[in-house]
């Protein structure tokens, strides 16, 4: 806790009879007009100790050009037990480097470690900023509250800078146990992610049929709430894509079907829905269009297998000769592609 009397701070020698008008503007219920910086730092004396920090100017005015030396006028080992934390605002007494160092080493310093913490907090602030709408306009799962541990760490270095009340370190230390407790039992243990939120994850099923690389895994999916009926229709699926003997690509959100048939041609795309593929509208559709067709044919692929519900995302990228499909049965159609590619 900090124990300073404010009354010994330069800012208040220097501008204690001082009245703002901003500041009660900004607390207008906390403090009033007729306070002077003298009686603000009174009631906010850490906020003040970091203000007085950072209010250097009397140190430079008082320094000579190389200063006094490391020490003089302070305990002798100061500047060595604490040279590590340079850089970390407050860690160190502003105006005792500069007074040792002088005023040209001194304050390039004083300067440089603010300057350092400032951009490592701006870029903490621009990279949770970054999280969150990176989630917002993304489908993929909630990861953001992985965050909380750093944020925690950033505003533990940040508030030990100005000696804070060591309650509020415990306070973090209870938030961030909680958090990584509570994430760890509801998306490692009971498997809460976005698709299986809702699911009942007893009716889960062993896939050794399937495939014996799944061997000792259960299987269900939030599009099927019976996932052994869904299993030999996948089964039944397998066997037909097997048969075939040309060069094939699968588009489908199951993706486990390349790994399980060992295929060594992709897809253009991993995802076919509407936030990966774009409409023909977009202006970069284009783009897209030359893309997929360029990937097919430099695989040399000669036949598209897809679930029927993602014919839809075919039609913009091929005419309608290219897409006299052959309907399997009602969840399995393939296009002969070959000849639209050559």
């Amino acid at each position: 806790m900090n124990t300073d009397v404010a009354e010994k701070y330069d800012l208040v020698k220097d501008f204690g009879d001082t009245k703002t008008k901003f500041i009660p503007k900004i607390l207008p219920n906390i403090i009033t007009n007729e306070e002077n910086i003298e009686t603000i730092c009174l009631k906010f004396s850490s906020l003040c100790r970091v203000i007085n920090m950072l209010y250097f100017y009397p140190a430079i005015s008082q320094s000579s050009l190389f200063g006094e030396g490391i020490g003089a006028g302070t305990k002798t080992v100061a500047i060595f037990n604490k040279i590590k934390a340079f850089f970390y605002l407050g860690e160190l007494d502003n105006k005792r480097i500069i007074m040792e160092l002088g005023y040209i080493v001194g304050l390039f310093l004083v300067i440089t470690k603010m300057l350092t913490a400032i951009i490592l907090n701006f870029i903490v602030i621009l990279s949770v900023l970054a999280f969150l709408f990176n989630q917002l306009i993304t489908a993929n799962q909630i990861y953001i509250l992985s965050l909380i541990p750093i944020l925690a760490a950033a505003l533990h270095i940040n508030l030990n800078s100005i000696k804070i009340n060591n309650k509020i370190f415990y306070l973090l230390i209870f938030v961030v146990l909680f958090a990584t407790v509570k994430f760890h039992l509801r998306f490692n243990e009971n498997k809460k992610f976005m698709e299986l939120n809702n699911m009942d994850l007893k009716l889960a099923i062993k896939v050794d049929n399937f495939d014996k690389s799944l061997k000792g895994l259960k299987w269900i999916t939030p599009n099927n709430p019976n996932p052994d009926k869904e299993i030999q229709k996948l089964i039944k699926i397998k066997k037909i894509i097997l048969s075939d003997d040309t060069k094939k690509i699968i588009i489908t959100d199951y993706q486990i079907f390349p790994a399980i048939l060992k295929l060594k041609n992709i897809a253009p795309n991993k995802w076919f829905d509407s936030m990966s593929v774009p409409k023909r509208n977009n202006k970069y559709f284009d783009d897209y269009k030359k893309f997929f067709i360029e990937s097919l044919r430099s695989q040399k692929i000669e036949t598209i297998f897809f679930f029927n519900e993602k014919e839809i995302y075919l039609k913009n990228i091929f005419t309608k000769e290219c897409l006299n499909k052959d309907k399997i049965n009602e969840n399995l159609s393939k296009i002969y592609i070959k000849r639209c590619l050559d």
